[in-house]
């Protein structure tokens, strides 16, 4: 019966003995291991963008899974105007979102961030000045009953990191604001979320920050738009990670700022962008 048991397995049973049969099975067994492993290597690269575009939570979600705390203020990036001077609708989505939140903290601050993008001219106002960014959400918010007293405005930065730089240093810090929701869409938050995580956390830490990532909708643009800036925020994430190690303090991220990034340094040359690309900023 022994033998035929293993003869059912694909061993040879026929003159063998215990230890040859032993041998056998632990042969197979790291070939086995190894076909494995070869596997595992072919698939790492799918299984890495695979969890990467899960790190954005789903619309209205938080990125960690848990319950929302208290807040200090409630957070929204830039996300560029209509050539009008209006809030697009994916920005929308996020002031709706902040509305939300802000109707369950009622002493939180909202704070609206950025001056406007250079990867576009900003549309002009009927007296030719520029209009802001932070300008027009908190115009959005306030028309819907947000006191102008809790809304706080960056009309400062250009982009995420200048953002998030803003954010730190103009408003959470001297205000001893703590407890943070940042809300963005979900093609934005990946690369939202690992430069506030690092902005935030850059030494000397004089407030130990808890923030908290909540993501909505992409809504408002073309599947080609979309797909443009979908490429766009995995290319800069990619980029990033380099910067991010690199950049261990607080003083080395005012030298990259104002000595090499292309939105702040000067004489700084600005990347072009395609028109499917621009649509989204």
């Amino acid at each position: 019966m022994r033998g035929r048991a293993g003869a059912s397995r694909g061993l040879p049973s026929d003159g063998l003995g215990r230890r040859q049969r032993t041998e056998i099975v632990r042969a197979r067994r790291v070939q086995q291991c190894i076909v494995a492993s070869l596997v595992m290597v072919a698939l790492a690269p799918a299984a890495a963008y695979w969890l990467s575009s899960r790190r954005a939570p789903r619309a209205g979600q938080l990125s960690d899974g848990g319950a929302l705390p208290p807040l200090d203020a409630i957070v929204v990036p830039g996300g560029g105007l209509t050539v009008t001077g209006d809030a697009p609708a994916w920005v929308r989505a996020r002031l709706d979102r902040a509305l939300e939140l802000f109707a369950a903290n009622r002493e939180s601050y909202v704070i609206l961030l950025s001056r406007g993008t250079p990867h576009k001219p900003p549309p002009l106002d009927p007296e030719g000045r520029p209009i802001d960014e932070a300008y027009v959400s908190a115009e959005y918010l306030r028309e819907r009953s947000v006191p102008a007293q809790r809304l706080l405005q960056d009309t400062w930065s250009l982009d995420t990191i200048g953002n998030a730089a803003f954010l730190r240093f103009m408003h959470l810090e001297p205000r001893r604001l703590r407890r943070v929701a940042v809300v963005t869409n979900a093609f934005h938050m990946p690369r939202v979320a690992a430069i506030f995580d690092w902005v935030l956390g850059l030494p000397p830490v004089a407030t130990r920050f808890d923030a908290h990532y909540v993501a909505v909708d992409d809504v408002g643009l073309t599947d080609e738009q979309l797909g443009a800036r979908r490429a766009k925020e995995a290319a800069s994430l990619d980029k990033l990670r380099v910067t991010i190690d690199n950049i261990r303090s607080a003083s080395q991220l005012h030298g990259f700022l104002f000595e090499h990034h292309g939105s702040y340094a000067t004489g700084a040359s600005r990347e072009p962008v395609s028109t499917e690309l621009a649509a989204s900023y």
